[in-house]
């Protein structure tokens, strides 16, 4: 299996009505690429909107210096309304849905800016990266047998296998001319039934195992009911908390279950989405079986309800978390999740140095690798000598991290326990990442 260049889809989101089917509405489409000016100053914005015909809500991104999704994008009668970089935008948009007059910037309640936007061009259908997968010579089903030989010359070692055929000639004699006994079928004529479990990880969970489905009576069926504290719905599907058995749609931003792809290492950015919102009851249909050997693998989801937000879950939705990510022996792409500590007014989280002495690590804004918190330098440490920047939450800093070692003063650390805080500044925004040896 192996990524391909393809040309991606026509770049529309459909509108969920109130019975939860997705569905085009009216003829109102303000999808493409906008040029926003400023009467005043004459600067000028760049969006990109996605948004399926007439429907009352919209995504997008602003494509400036600083890039960014945009969130809570409407339309109420000829008001048209988002925010982005915590500015509130809003403006009147034209009947023929192609021009926006007097937008105001509102930032902290203070208008900063007036455009004017006019709509530019179609999006580009650009190629997307899609999971294609590829059956080799000796890949197998399951029910296939196969041999497998560890090859042992000194130091040298070398690891063989090959397919075995159906019946007796799946059994070969050995070197001392006995034949061994050929193991039960793994493959019955019967559906096969798999035993794993299966988890949603999304971005309302913050990337974690804490919603597990629930099997229903029905040969492979795992269910899961969900209630949305804020829009949107990103997810994936992991088997048995491991993320080396993901299942995925093939692209980004896929708003149905007929694309699904896995089970296979976990690729970060290719979601289903719900596209719901805040209060919003969701159940998530899954099923895998096997019958002769095939698989068959089935995801679909509905919209059952909707409910207020109670005082409680109002609250969680504008409650901020954040994850501790690196080289720590946690699991691959597991997460550490921070502790709020109010009379420090910090973050703060516990783990042990590895045997190396060493360890990298970022910070994840609600456990999103979309939101990484890191240093504006490689090999970052508190102190002097090492003067940086916190950067983020954004996309950027890849390969930027913070790192406990000798040159962070931290000589002979294998083995031992750290706390590390990330502060907030008096607007509770991060501004500052420290630890210390315990």
């Amino acid at each position: 299996e192996e990524y391909v260049d393809k040309e991606g889809p026509t770049p529309t989101i459909l509108a969920v009505g109130d019975d939860g089917v997705v569905e085009p509405l009216g003829d109102l489409n303000i999808s493409g690429l906008w040029n926003m000016t400023d009467a005043t100053t004459g600067n000028t914005a760049t969006y990109s909107f996605l948004h399926s015909p007439g429907s009352d809500r919209f995504s997008g991104q602003f494509t400036g210096l600083q890039k960014a999704e945009i969130s809570n994008g409407s339309i109420e009668g000829s008001t048209i309304t988002w925010t982005v970089h915590g500015a509130t935008n809003m403006g009147t948009l034209s009947d023929d849905g192609k021009h926006i007059t007097n937008l105001q910037v509102v930032l902290e309640g203070e208008t900063v800016a007036t455009f004017t936007g006019v709509w530019q061009q179609e999006l580009p259908r650009e190629l997307v990266r899609v999971w294609a997968s590829f059956r080799t010579e000796d890949g197998g089903e399951a029910g296939d047998r196969y041999k497998v030989e560890l090859h042992v010359a000194g130091r040298w070692r070398a690891v063989s296998w090959k397919k075995l055929a159906d019946g007796a000639d799946a059994v070969e004699t050995l070197e001392d001319g006995s034949t061994p006994e050929l193991p039960p079928a793994l493959a019955p004529a019967a559906p096969l039934e798999d035993t794993g479990s299966y988890y949603v990880v999304a971005g309302w969970n913050m990337w974690t195992f804490q919603q597990k489905m629930q099997k229903d009576d029905l040969l492979g069926i795992h269910v899961l009911e969900v209630k949305m504290l804020w829009d949107g719905g990103d997810f994936q599907i992991i088997r048995d908390g491991d993320w080396s058995q993901a299942f995925h749609p093939e692209y980004a931003g896929v708003t149905d279950g007929n694309s699904i792809t896995g089970p296979h290492d976990y690729e970060h950015g290719l979601n289903w989405c719900l596209h719901g919102r805040a209060g919003d009851v969701f159940r998530i249909d899954f099923q895998r079986s096997f019958v002769d050997g095939q698989e068959s693998k089935m995801l679909s989801w509905q919209k059952l309800r909707h409910e207020e937000l109670t005082l409680e879950e109002s609250r969680e939705s504008r409650r901020s978390s954040y994850y501790l990510v690196g080289t720590m022996e946690t699991g691959r792409e597991r997460k550490l999740k921070m502790e709020w500590e109010k009379d420090r007014f910090c973050y703060s989280v516990l783990f042990e140095i590895g045997k190396s002495g060493e360890e990298w690590f970022a910070i994840l804004w609600n456990g999103d690798w979309d939101w990484r918190i890191y240093p504006s330098r490689p090999d970052a440490y508190p102190g002097e000598g090492c003067e940086h920047r916190l950067l983020g939450p954004d996309r950027g800093g890849s390969d930027l991290f913070w790192k406990i070692s000798e040159a962070s003063g931290d000589e002979d650390a294998a083995g031992e326990t750290y706390e590390v805080q990330l502060l907030l500044d008096d607007a509770g925004q991060p501004w500052k990442v420290d630890w210390s040896r315990l």
